[in-house]
């Protein structure tokens, strides 16, 4: 009995600590996205929220990091069409949380003010 007990002892542990590796990656790659963006490097500052969101789904920062890939293509590289994708990616794979009020509203703000396609902004 004592040995079982110690595997699942030891397995229980080695759970803990790959959950919290894991979380301590997606906010490294998290922060380097942020310090790519701050230094005006814009695509790779995309890619980099891109690989946290696809490696770590659920991890309480990978809806920003998708809500930053919108607001990037829209006022940085004012690749609208590539926003609205990102923005409706965060409101199917997020759909309860906050940002997702803002995302629409910003599709609808990109179809109205800049692609000029009044149908799509309502």
């Amino acid at each position: 009995m004592k040995r079982p007990m110690r595997f699942v002892l030891i397995f229980f542990i080695f759970l803990i600590r790959l959950a919290i590796l894991q979380a301590e990656d997606a906010n490294t790659m998290y922060n380097n996205a942020y310090q790519q963006e701050r230094k005006k490097k814009y695509q790779g500052a995309i890619g980099d929220y891109k690989k946290l969101g696809s490696q770590y789904p659920k991890h309480w920062r990978a809806p920003d990091a998708q809500y930053k890939i919108g607001y990037l293509y829209q006022y940085r590289l004012r690749d609208y069409e590539k926003a609205i994708t990102a923005y409706k990616k965060l409101i199917k794979d997020y759909p309860n949380k906050d940002t997702c009020v803002t995302a629409q509203y910003y599709i609808g703000n990109i179809y109205m003010s800049y692609l000029k396609d009044y149908e799509k902004a309502i």
